[in-house]
Parts: C-alpha cells; structure tokens; sequence
C-alpha cells in the first residue's frame, strides 16, 4: 500500500505526463478504472470497504484520486494534499 507521500509523489508524476503529452487523460481514466478493479478485490474481506467499481464516477475515492492526477498542476508547487479534502478524505 501506499502511504500518504507516495501517493503525491505518483500523482504528480502523472500530472507531469500529462502537462508534457506524453499522455492523455483517457489512458490515466482507464489506468483508474483497472487499478479500483484490484483495489476492491483486496479490500473484498472488509465489510465496511465501499467498492469503487459499481459506482465509479461517483466513488469519493476514486474522485479524490482522478483529482489528485488531473489537477496537480493547477495547485501551488504541485501540492496535492488540499484535494482529497474536497471529498472528504484527509491525504
């Protein structure tokens, strides 16, 4: 799992890739899609997990996270800690 640098660390990487076109927001949506797929079949065993792929445009977490890598380079030095907060997760 990831901890809470990692997490800004590979979002900004991503934000990078996008500013530079190296790639677009459509792979980085179907990278989200996959990785919520593996997300949620770790966390099947955990009764209070909310998957994310039934519902996944409205998935606080997975919103958090389209954020995180879509809106890096908008915020102040690529700090993507305020983000989250918008849909209720601390970073």
């Amino acid at each position: 799992m990831e901890d809470r640098a990692m997490r800004r660390i590979s979002s900004q990487q991503i934000a990078d890739r996008l500013r530079h076109g190296m790639v677009s927001e459509a792979p980085v949506n179907e990278t989200i899609q996959r990785m919520a797929k593996v997300i949620d079949a770790q966390n099947a065993n955990d009764p209070l997990d909310r998957p994310m792929t039934c519902h996944l445009d409205a998935s606080p977490a997975s919103r958090a996270t389209k954020a995180r890598a879509l809106e890096a380079r908008l915020q102040s030095g690529g700090y993507t800690v305020p983000l989250p907060h918008r849909f209720g997760f601390r970073s």
